[in-house]
């Protein structure tokens, strides 16, 4: 009877699958340390370059999306721009973190509606706010 109870508790809390696309290594570490403290289960997979990002969306679609939009070989914008034309990824929630500017931004073009945008340093009690509110609402649906 114990065994049932601990599997039905198991099944009962999803973890959340994220993948945080970042080219920096530090910045890598930070997400794991401070992600991992936030107290629900997930799985972190990382991507280095747009490229990264796009292939592992079409191995596995997560279930949030931290993305820096200063990516090698595809930038973070246009990455967003090509996981929205797919029909898999289109609904993935998007947080675009990034060390630009709004000028440096506008220069790649407009952030796609319904995109949160913070800045770095990486305000993580608002990116932690974000995460829980859709790993609690993966819990209800």
């Amino acid at each position: 009877r114990g065994m049932e109870t601990r599997g039905t508790a198991r099944r009962s809390r999803v973890g959340m699958k994220i993948l945080i696309a970042e080219d920096d290594e530090f910045f890598e570490n930070l997400y794991q340390t401070k992600l991992r403290s936030l107290g629900f289960p997930m799985e972190l997979r990382f991507a280095r370059d747009g490229v990264q990002v796009l292939l592992a969306l079409g191995s596995r679609v997560p279930d949030a999306l931290i993305l820096d939009l200063g990516l090698p070989a595809l930038n973070g914008l246009d990455t967003l721009r090509a996981l929205r034309k797919d029909a898999r990824t289109a609904r993935v929630p998007v947080v675009v973190v990034t060390g630009m500017s709004d000028e440096q931004i506008a220069v790649l073009g407009p952030v796609p509606a319904g995109t949160a945008v913070m800045n770095k340093p990486v305000p993580f009690e608002r990116l932690a706010g974000y995460l829980e509110a859709l790993y609690y609402l993966k819990q209800i649906i």
